[in-house]
């Protein structure tokens, strides 16, 4: 859009130039006409940094004013989802630092309950020791018994 309203500028400038001074008849038209094409190009150059442009007996142009409000309502928008993200992810972390402490417990009661079953298996064994001896003796009484 700049080059081609810096191109309207040239153009219109040169060929009111060499209307004027070839020609030299309607010289106020030309030169309005020269006008309207210098500010349209103006327009178009500045496009993005104008936010109003009046041109008496022709109007006004609000062009990056619409364009900065249909901006700041997109960043706006921006706001509120980041804002609502922000807290699902502190929603996920809470959630996550549960289930880390939860997992933290239950590998200590595994722990404790691999501590009670080696417990349990030491019992058991001195247990089988103890009736493979009780087992010796009531062999040997009965033994001794029948000798008797």
């Amino acid at each position: 859009m700049k080059i081609l309203g810096i191109l309207l500028i040239l153009n219109s400038i040169a060929i009111t130039s060499w209307w004027v001074t070839a020609h030299g008849t309607h010289k106020g038209t030309i030169v309005a006409l020269c006008t309207l094409a210098v500010f349209a190009g103006l327009a178009l150059v500045l496009s993005d940094r104008i936010t109003e442009l009046s041109v008496e007996g022709v109007g006004t142009i609000k062009a990056a004013a619409q364009q900065a409000e249909s901006d700041a309502s997109a960043v706006a928008d921006l706001k509120k989802r980041v804002e609502s993200q922000s807290a699902t992810v502190d929603l996920v972390a809470q959630q996550a630092k549960k289930a880390e402490t939860i997992s933290q417990e239950v590998a200590e009661k595994n722990t404790k309950a691999e501590e009670k079953l080696a417990t349990l298996d030491k019992a058991i064994d001195k247990a089988n020791t103890t009736l493979d001896s009780l087992e010796s003796v009531t062999e040997y009484t009965k033994t001794v018994s029948r000798i008797v």
